[in-house]
């Protein structure tokens, strides 16, 4: 801590990895069922801290996400204009982020590069075979619960041409569980590395520049679900999420933060004009070898952003 100087009060605790959770009274059926998990544990503590020190927002921020300082400040300020709105949650546009790819892709692509990854959305299946994952399987891997699976999403169709809000209608009408993250971009191998070579394409623009960034309001609550990796949310409205009775049954907290949004009717709101980057969903085959060019294409754009380097930003990169 001493270390740090002037800097150690954004020290506020420490998770540890592997260790036990120290948080039963938050939800004891969690705190039995996963006493050692290590997602669970972080997010119990995160609670904890921002309990201990009075925070009225916290923002929760996934080990492979990648933001530009720009966004990461509209996010971590962005707490009194979201509550002022009516948000239940804030979250960043992430280029395979659910709801929020479509406001990327037209945020931040030319049209003729929105059209080809809206073409790739629309030539994608609906045979989601996990409802958490929303990831496809070969029929090898077809078993009765993926055959259940397959009866829950039997009457989706792709929109043909990929229409963002008509697709988030049909979720939210047709698919009757908590799940309703289903999306081409978690579930397409090709599109979701699509979707980051275009967004590796945007960093130098992402991390240079400054430009507003809006909370948009999803008044209509169109968008059924958010699986975004990174977001910003009340205090006391995330105590509610980690102590659902149901929490210990998913793999985090997603489900049960939707679950909250939805008996409290509170919409998502994006920041506009926002960058993230979310290299890839942990079913895509390469997603170490994404996540480490992702990185290596960021730190060589911020270098030569450094004042001592003397050097121009590059064009491309690639």
């Amino acid at each position: 801590v001493e270390a740090l100087g002037e800097a150690a009060p954004v020290l506020r605790g420490l998770h540890w990895c592997k260790g036990h959770n120290r948080f039963p009274d938050y939800n004891r059926k969690a705190f039995e069922t996963k006493p050692a998990d290590n997602y669970y544990n972080k997010v119990f503590l995160m609670l904890g801290l921002s309990e201990r020190h009075g925070y009225k927002y916290l923002v929760s921020v996934d080990d492979d996400m990648l933001l530009p300082p720009a966004t990461l400040a509209h996010l971590l300020n962005g707490g009194p204009e979201a509550d002022e709105k009516g948000c239940g949650v804030l979250a960043p546009l992430l280029q395979n982020g659910v709801p929020s790819v479509e406001i990327w892709a037209e945020t931040w692509l030319s049209p003729g590069e929105t059209t080809r990854l809206y073409e790739c959305f629309a030539g994608s299946s609906t045979r989601f075979c996990d409802m958490f994952l929303s990831n496809y399987c070969g029929p090898e891997y077809e078993n009765d619960v993926v055959k259940e699976v397959y009866r829950k999403v039997e009457n989706l169709s792709i929109p043909d041409p990929w229409d963002g809000r008509a697709w988030y209608s049909q979720v939210s009408r047709l698919v009757g569980t908590d799940n309703k993250g289903l999306h081409p971009v978690r579930g397409n191998e090709t599109c979701m590395k699509l979707a980051l070579d275009m967004a590796l394409e945007r960093v130098v623009d992402a991390w240079s520049k400054g430009i507003p960034q809006p909370v948009l309001v999803d008044e209509k609550r169109s968008f059924p679900y958010l699986c975004n990796n990174v977001f910003l949310m009340r205090t006391d409205l995330y105590s509610e999420v980690i102590r659902d009775p149901l929490l210990y049954l998913g793999g985090a907290d997603e489900v049960s933060l939707n679950r909250v949004l939805e008996k409290r009717q509170l919409p998502i709101c994006l920041l506009g004009n926002s960058f993230a980057i979310h290299p890839a969903y942990g079913v895509h085959q390469d997603k170490a070898k994404m996540e480490g060019y992702a990185i290596d294409v960021i730190e060589a754009v911020t270098q030569h952003m450094l004042p001592w380097t003397g050097e121009k930003l590059p064009w491309r990169v690639g």
